[in-house]
């Protein structure tokens, strides 16, 4: 029968704790690549939300520019026909002179 040196012993008893560690640090490593994925997916959506946030904002800007476009517009068309009636007066006062 063939004798089992001492360093033959330790490398047989330990190989199952190398097996086990390396499975560890797989498993680990799994662990850390889904949380780092969650993290960037949880970033994605915080960037989606703030994007959308955002054009919701710009829509609200242009639609408040609109509209004081068109009260401007509005006084502006209030403001020439007032005048032009005013024209029309003074010129039929001078016509009736």
């Amino acid at each position: 029968m063939k004798e089992v040196t001492s360093e033959q012993l330790d490398i047989i008893e330990n190989a199952p704790a190398e097996e086990d560690s390396k499975a560890e640090k797989t498993s680990k490593a799994k662990s850390a690549k889904k949380a780092e994925s969650k993290k960037k997916d949880a970033q994605n959506e915080m960037m989606d939300a703030l994007e959308k946030v955002r054009q919701e904002e710009r829509a609200k800007l242009e639609a408040l520019q609109a509209r004081e476009r068109e009260k401007t517009r509005q006084m502006v068309e209030k403001e020439r026909a007032k005048l032009e009636a005013e024209l029309e007066k003074e010129i039929r006062a001078l016509e009736a002179q």
